[in-house]
């Protein structure tokens, strides 16, 4: 015996009565419980589709499919930082790292140098931070209103940024620094040191709030090879 179409519907709601949101992971899972009441059935054809379903679902233990889902993010969460960690390996490979360098080299003349630029320059980048925080809101709004019928659950992180709070750490941190060290940030080291940190942080925004949306399509692609026929099945 099969699991028919009608059955498939069935397993489907079923995920989404037990909080799995995400259309990719919905699949998975619909997948490995068809098969395995098909494997029931084969041993007793007698069974009741709701019965075999149960005992399937009982294997997955007293939190059902949560650890199964947080497991699944958590695997493309990791994916999602290697493409982070490959786009920013490429800002340090030529041609991007005469514009890397060149950046980091004009940021510590002017922490060494200019003490009213410097002022101005964290200035900027507060403003950078409270910009950088109502792009992501606003951007979480964009998405929202869409209400997609499937959630993709790399598609969500792609749009989100990660849902990662580097964005607005690494400022708050930069600035606790400078306000503690303002000596030390004239010096050579810590000039360099403060020089390159906001490079690195100002292309770890570039590349998720840009680079990768800009993307999206292509590494949606790469992590489901079905992608296109998922959207329109």
């Amino acid at each position: 015996m099969k699991v028919n179409q009608e059955q498939i519907a069935a397993l489907y709601a079923f995920t989404r009565k037990h909080y799995v949101e995400f259309y990719d992971l919905q699949t998975e899972l619909v997948d490995h419980l068809a098969n395995a009441i098909e494997a029931q059935w084969e041993k007793n054809p007698e069974i009741p589709f709701e019965e075999a379903l149960q005992i399937e679902f009982k294997k997955f233990g007293i939190f059902g499919f949560t650890e199964i889902v947080e497991q699944r993010q958590n695997a493309l969460h990791k994916r999602y930082l290697k493409i982070i960690w490959q786009q920013f390996k490429s800002f340090f490979k030529l041609p991007k790292i005469i514009g890397s360098v060149g950046s980091v080299y004009l940021l510590y003349l002017v922490f060494r140098n200019y003490e009213k630029l410097t002022f101005v320059l964290w200035l900027l980048l507060l403003l950078h931070m409270v910009a950088s925080f109502v792009y992501m809101i606003v951007q979480k709004q964009k998405q929202f209103k869409q209400k997609e019928d499937r959630k993709f659950i790399f598609k969500e992180l792609i749009y989100t940024f990660g849902i990662n709070s580097l964005v607005m750490q690494v400022p708050v941190q930069l600035f606790v620094f400078f306000d503690n060290s303002a000596e030390g940030v004239a010096s050579l080291v810590g000039a360099f040191t403060m020089a390159t940190l906001i490079v690195c942080y100002l292309l770890y925004t570039y590349i998720t709030f840009f680079v990768i949306p800009k993307n999206a399509e292509k590494y949606l692609n790469e992590v489901y090879p079905e992608y296109k026929f998922m959207q329109q099945a």
